[in-house]
């Protein structure tokens, strides 16, 4: 039972949203910074700006791009993850000024049926292992 809790803590403590700090360029001119802000937390995240990738399959609450020069910028965020109903798939160009930091809010899908059906069964399945185990 130690060893089962001791397993649980590590896997509920490495699947925790990150927030991920990115420097676009090492410019010195260079200094504003962009906050793409997930309404919640996204798992399997892609970001790109101007088609260069910056985050790359991580579990995010918040990326930051610092070091970004003046202007006009392409920037995608999208997850491959399989928890929602319809794909994450956010695209904007956006404007930002030289020193000042400008924030956006991405929307992400509502949870599918089968991301539910995971969460409701897989303690199931875990406290029928653990019986039968426990009765061999």
């Amino acid at each position: 039972m130690k060893n089962l809790l001791i397993l649980l803590s590590i896997v509920l403590l490495s699947s925790c949203a990150q927030t991920i700090t990115v420097n676009y360029s090492m410019e010195p001119e260079n200094n504003s910074t962009l906050v793409l802000q997930p309404v919640k937390a996204v798992n399997g995240t892609y970001v790109t700006i101007n088609d260069q990738m910056i985050v790359n399959k991580k579990y995010v609450k918040k990326v930051i791009i610092k070091k970004l020069p003046e202007g006009e910028h392409t920037v995608n965020m999208s997850s491959e993850s399989w928890y929602y109903k319809t794909p994450m798939d956010y695209k904007e160009t956006v404007t930002v000024k030289n020193g000042q930091e400008t924030t956006k809010l991405v929307t992400v899908p509502p949870y599918s049926n089968g991301y539910w059906a995971y969460v409701i069964l897989m303690p199931l399945v875990g406290v029928g292992a653990s019986i039968l185990i426990g009765g061999l």
